[in-house]
C-alpha cells in the first residue's frame, strides 16, 4: 500500500538518481559556448584546451570519441620512451667514443683505418651477399654501407630496433605473458660472489680470455687467487640446466664464506670503471669486492637463457666475442670433427667438408644479441672483436677494457693460444660449394647484426673476396651439396 511517506521516499530516490545520471553526462560530454572570449583564462576552452590543462594537472580525462584515457605527466607515453631512447644512445655513443680514442691513443697507427674516409671507402663495407660473382646487393647492404668499422670493444648502439622490440632492455615488472620470473629466480644474490658471462663466443676464442681473467701468466695450468675470481670450471652453463643460480654459486667455496668474511680492498677495483654500469645503490668498493664467478659458457645464445640469468641478476654482465662468421663456422665444424665422437671422425670425405647447420647457429650473430637485448640493457653487454684479443700487440690493451667492464683488478696479462684446432693435421678446410652455400646464409644475417649493433665489419661475406680462397678447397668434381 502506497502512503505519503513511501511516495516522497521513491521521489527523492528518483530526483537524486537523475541528478547523479546528469552530473555525468555533463562531465563527459560538456560543451564550450561560442560567444565566451578566449583570452579569458578558464573561459571557452573547448576539448582540447580542457583536456590540455587536465594533463597538466595529472589527472586522466575520458575523450568521447575514443572511449579511453589519455595520460597525464608521469604517465609513460611512446614520445617519452623514444626520447630515452635517444638518450641511452648519445650515452652509448659517448662511451664507445671513449673507448675508441683511447684505443688510439695506444696505437696511434691505427688512426688512418679509423679515419671516415677510409672505411667509406673500403669495397668490404658494403658486401655482396650473392654468389657465382653477382653484383645483386642484399637489400640490407646500402644501411651497412654507411655504418663506421667497428672498434676493438664497444657497446651495442641497437640501432635496429625493429629487430629488437625490448631494446633498451625490458623491465622484469613488465615482462610478457610467458616470462614472468618463477619465485625462486627472482633477484637471488650470494652475499659474497656475483656472476658474470660470456655471451656465445665459441670458436671466438673464449678459452683465451677465460685463461687471460682468471689464471697466473707466468704458469697459465695454475689459477690466480688475485685476479678477482673464483677457483672453479670455466663452463658451468647453469642457465641451460634445470639448476638454480644458487646451485650454481654453491659449488663455488669462495661463495660459501659467511658474510663477515667477504669483502677485500678498494684499492683492487678497478677505478676507470663508468659510473653507469653500477646499481645505483652499489659503490665501487660494494661491487668490486664481490668475488666474481665466471660462467664462460660459449653457447649461450637463446632468450630463455638471457631470461633466467636476468631473472636471478638484473644488474649480470656479459663479453660477446664476435669473429668473423664463416671462419668461426669452420672452426666450429673442425672442433666436432678433431674432437667428436668415433662416429663423427669416421664420417667420409664429402661430408668432412660439409660444413653443418649446427655449426652455422652461433655465427648467427644477430639473433644471440637480438635475444638478449630483451632482457638486458646494451651497456650490460661488451663487444669484443676476437681478432684484436687474439693478436699479442693488442691483448693488454683489450683485456683492461674487459677487466673495467666486469669491474675487476686490472693486472697484466700476455698473449695466449689456446685450443688451436688449425694447428692439428685432421683440420679440414671445407669445399668451395659448401663454403659458398653457408656464406650465402651468414651475409644477410651478418649484415642485420651491422646494422643492430650500429657499426661494420671487415669480414668475409663476399665470395669474390681475395681473402675467400686460402678457407676452401676446389677439389675435382666438387661435391653437389
Amino acid at each position: 500500500m502506497l502512503t505519503k511517506r513511501r511516495l516522497a521516499k521513491y521521489a527523492l530516490l528518483l530526483i537524486v538518481g537523475t541528478y547523479v545520471f546528469v552530473l555525468a553526462l555533463t562531465e563527459v560530454y560538456i560543451k564550450p559556448r561560442s560567444d565566451q572570449s578566449p583570452n579569458h583564462e578558464g573561459v571557452g576552452k573547448g576539448k582540447e584546451s580542457a583536456r590540455d590543462d587536465s594533463m597538466s594537472q595529472g589527472r586522466l580525462i575520458p575523450t568521447k570519441a575514443a572511449n579511453h584515457f589519455q595520460p597525464g605527466p608521469g604517465v609513460k607515453t611512446k614520445e617519452k620512451s623514444v626520447e630515452n631512447s635517444k638518450n641511452q644512445l648519445a650515452r652509448l655513443k659517448e662511451m664507445n667514443d671513449e673507448l675508441l680514442k683511447q684505443f688510439l691513443e695506444e696505437f696511434p697507427e691505427m688512426r688512418d683505418v679509423y679515419s671516415p674516409s677510409k672505411a667509406s671507402a673500403q669495397d668490404r663495407l658494403t658486401p655482396e651477399c650473392g654468389l657465382g660473382g653477382s653484383s645483386r646487393r642484399d637489400r640490407s647492404s646500402p644501411a651497412a654501407a654507411n655504418l663506421p668499422l667497428a672498434p676493438p670493444v664497444f657497446y651495442p648502439l641497437s640501432t635496429g630496433q625493429k629487430q629488437n622490440k625490448g631494446m633498451p632492455g625490458m623491465d622484469l615488472n613488465a615482462l610478457g605473458q610467458g616470462h614472468s620470473c618463477k619465485p625462486t629466480e627472482k633477484r637471488w644474490a650470494n652475499q659474497c660472489c656475483r656472476t658474470v658471462y660470456f655471451l656465445g663466443g665459441g670458436k671466438c676464442g673464449s678459452t683465451s680470455l677465460a685463461l687471460l681473467l682468471k689464471h697466473n701468466m707466468s704458469s697459465l695450468d695454475h689459477f690466480d687467487p688475485t685476479s678477482g675470481f673464483a677457483d672453479g670450471g670455466k663452463e658451468p652453463c647453469w642457465a641451460l640446466t634445470a639448476g638454480n643460480e644458487r646451485d650454481f654459486y654453491s659449488k663455488f667455496k669462495q661463495c660459501q664464506q659467511p658474510r663477515y668474511m667477504c669483502g677485500s680492498s678498494s684499492s683492487e677495483v678497478g677505478l676507470n670503471q663508468p659510473h653507469n654500469l653500477m646499481r645505483p645503490h652499489q659503490s665501487r668498493h660494494e661491487m668490486g669486492s664481490k668475488t666474481v664467478v665466471l660462467d664462460g659458457c660459449p653457447r649461450y645464445s637463446k632468450a630463455m637463457s638471457a631470461r633466467k640469468i636476468v631473472c636471478a641478476d638484473p644488474d649480470a654482465k656479459f663479453v660477446m666475442l664476435v669473429r668473423d662468421p664463416l671462419l668461426r663456422t669452420i672452426s666450429d665444424h673442425n672442433d666436432h670433427m678433431i674432437r667428436g665422437s668415433g662416429k663423427t671422425r669416421g664420417l667420409s670425405e664429402k661430408d668432412r667438408r660439409t660444413l653443418s647447420t649446427r655449426s652455422l647457429t652461433l655465427s648467427d650473430y644477430r639473433s644471440i644479441l637480438s635475444n638478449f637485448l630483451l632482457f638486458v640493457p646494451p651497456e650490460n653487454i661488451l663487444i669484443v672483436q676476437s681478432e684484436f684479443l687474439l693478436a699479442e700487440k693488442y691483448v693488454q690493451h683489450i683485456m683492461t677494457q674487459v677487466q673495467n667492464h666486469y669491474q675487476i683488478p686490472n693486472r697484466q696479462v700476455r698473449y695466449v693460444k689456446s685450443n688451436a684446432n688449425s694447428d692439428d693435421s685432421k683440420y679440414t678446410l671445407p669445399s668451395k660449394t659448401s663454403f659458398e652455400l653457408s656464406l650465402s646464409k651468414l651475409c644477410p644475417k651478418s649484415l642485420g647484426f651491422f646494422k643492430l649493433v650500429g657499426y661494420s665489419f671487415d669480414w668475409l661475406l663476399n665470395p669474390n673476396d681475395p681473402r675467400a680462397m686460402s678457407n676452401y678447397q676446389t677439389i675435382q668434381g666438387d661435391y653437389n651439396l
